[in-house]
Order: structure tokens, then sequence, then C-alpha cells
């Protein structure tokens, strides 16, 4: 229990820094909603759990459901671009992994570099808007398209703080 607290505070304090001014009141009530969606990802399927603090955000802050579960994502992003990024130094540094060949370590690379691009790419953020826009153009999957306006918006909130976010990862 105790070697898990120090990491949970530190997760919760990302996510209120990842989440825009107005989000939530405090650092304690991300710590609260982290806690609970920890507490949802025991017994939910794929780290959905996660998803209980989108809704959480949407409900009690001042910002749209398509912004709170980019929030989401873009922790998961962040957090993909750290393992990747400790991965591959440590390859460089380390000894030989052996049955793994050059081939993983340049995927490694690969979603590392996705991943940084989705963090810190306003371009990019648009062009995935433009996307679901033209993917979803049925009026029945508006909700879609309304959640992928959420990672722009997102973005745009977040405006220089995304490199120092980015930048606690490494």
């Amino acid at each position: 229990l105790f070697r898990s607290a120090p990491i949970t505070v530190l997760r919760a304090l990302r996510f209120y820094l990842v989440a825009p001014a107005g989000a939530m009141r405090s650092p304690w009530e991300a710590l609260r909603l982290t806690l609970v969606s920890s507490a949802f990802n025991l017994v939910m399927p794929a780290k959905s759990g996660d998803l209980a603090k989108s809704v959480a955000v949407a409900r009690g802050g001042e910002t749209t459901t398509g912004v709170s579960v980019a929030i989401v994502f873009y922790e998961r992003f962040a957090d993909i671009f750290g393992l990747t990024t400790w991965s591959l130094i440590g390859w460089a540094v380390g000894p030989s992994v052996s049955g793994l060949g050059p081939w993983f370590w340049v995927l490694v690379g690969v979603c590392g570099a996705v991943s940084a691009l989705l963090i810190l790419s306003s371009r990019l953020a648009l062009a995935v808007r433009w996307v679901a826009a033209w993917v979803f153009q049925h009026r029945h999957v508006q909700k879609i398209r309304d959640l992928a306006d959420g990672w722009p918006e997102l973005l745009l909130l977040l405006k220089g703080r995304r490199l120092q976010i980015g930048r606690a990862h490494v």
C-alpha cells in the first residue's frame, strides 16, 4: 500500500496539471478522482476506469465532455512517450536484449514519436478533428465528432504548458 501511494499522488498531480484551468477545484479533487478511477480499473476492462475521471470532470468542471475525455488520452500518450523514451535510453546504454531484433526498437521509437506528435502538434490535432468529421458524417454519430473536437480544444487550452508536462515524463 505505501509503495503505491507516491505514484498515485504523482499521477493525480499530473492529472491536475494536464487539466485546463477551471476543470478541477484543487489537486485534492484530482487525487480523489485518481483513486476512484484506480478502484474502477480493478474491475473494469482496459483501464476504462480512467474514463470515470473524464465523466466527473465534465460534470463538475467548466470543460466539455470532449476535452474531459481528451485529458485522459493526453495522459496515456504522455505515458507512452515517457515509457518509450526510457526504453530507448535503456537499450542504447544497456546490454543487448536477446530475442528482440532491431525492428522491435524501431517500432518502439515510432510509438514514442507518434505519441510526442499527438501531445505537441496542434496541426495534427486539427487533422484528427478533420478526419473524424469526414469519417463520422452521419448525424447519429455527432457525439463522436464532439469527442474528437476535444483534442484540439485541450491543446489550445494547455498552450505552452504542453512542453512542461511532456518534459516531466522523461
